[in-house]
């Protein structure tokens, strides 16, 4: 679910990331410890050495590593590398936690490193309950900015992402001439669409968040100045006011329910959401969907966290 819906168990469960997850990743890397109970009622407190402190602990750890490690090449040959691969149990993660750990004697490994609250992460409820959670936070930014950045379509917007990545920004989103246009039919939303540079009555093919965060005003209107170097051919609009963030934040946010909207018998479904690919390979897979999409005769509306896939 969105921000405004999500907790801190469910992120968990999930191993959620949002808009920023370029920057802050997903929930499992700021994860500490679980407290936790198993099917048979034992409760656990899972963090990093837990092994060496509970032989229980140990116990399961050392049946979870009769699974993984024969498994090893596979592992580092087909698990995914993209940021936001939430496709599964983190058995890539176990298996870089056992390979940092000490050695241990023949007859008992030290498991030290191993902390399996990262394996309870993302397994939405299949391998424990959550009863308590530490987790560590990340400074609050001292500058925030928002770009909008207009393109005539998503391909060429989609072409352009690995140089605006380059730009380091916290967040790149991506909304299209779908989601805009039926806005621009929405009494709440129609005044948002004003923030949006380019073109008037939802001409834009496609529209790129980008998210800066720095320590000072001056740097982040350096950032902004690159991005507009970069792109002289395209409108641009900078926002530094809170304000004009939040509702242009609103407009992102509302991409699903805003399609709902739409006039007409025929209604959208949700259908392949929350895919993760690489961001140098997004391109190329929006024109394949797209044009698997058209020989079934039907469109489809685009919106994404583009920074992460």
């Amino acid at each position: 679910a969105t921000s405004a819906h999500a907790n801190l168990g469910g992120m968990i469960g999930n191993n959620s990331a949002g808009a920023y997850s370029i920057l802050y990743g997903r929930t499992v890397e700021h994860l500490l410890s679980l407290d936790v109970m198993l099917a048979d009622g034992t409760r656990l407190r899972l963090d990093e050495g837990a092994s060496t402190r509970d032989t229980r602990v140990a116990a399961l750890t050392q049946r979870i590593a009769n699974v993984i490690l024969p498994r090893e090449a596979e592992i580092d040959a087909r698990f995914p590398r993209t940021v936001r691969h939430v496709d599964g149990y983190n058995l890539d993660l176990i298996l870089k936690q056992l390979r940092a750990s000490s050695p241990g004697s023949e007859s008992r490994a030290t498991f030290d490193r191993v902390n399996l609250a990262h394996l309870v992460c993302g397994s939405e409820g299949t391998l424990a309950v959550t009863l308590e959670a530490t987790l560590k936070l990340v400074p609050v930014p001292k500058t925030r900015g928002l770009a909008m950045l207009a393109f005539n379509t998503v391909d060429q917007a989609l072409r352009a992402l690995i140089t605006i990545l380059n730009t380091a920004p916290a967040a790149v989103e991506l909304i299209d001439d779908v989601v805009i246009g039926v806005a621009l039919q929405n009494r709440q939303y129609c005044h948002y669409v004003d923030l949006l540079p380019g073109p008037p009555q939802g001409e834009r093919g496609a529209v790129f968040y980008v998210a800066y965060f720095a320590d000072s005003r001056e740097l982040l209107r350096q950032r902004f100045d690159e991005l507009a170097r970069l792109f002289p051919q395209h409108a641009l609009n900078r926002y530094e006011d809170p304000a004009a963030m939040n509702q242009a934040w609103k407009l992102r946010k509302a991409g699903e329910p805003l399609l709902h909207g739409l006039h007409g018998p025929r209604k959208p479904v949700t259908f392949i959401e929350d895919t993760a690919v690489n961001p140098d390979r997004l391109a190329e897979f929006v024109a394949d969907f797209r044009a698997m999409v058209a020989r079934h005769g039907t469109t489809a509306a685009y919106y994404a966290h583009a920074s992460v896939g």
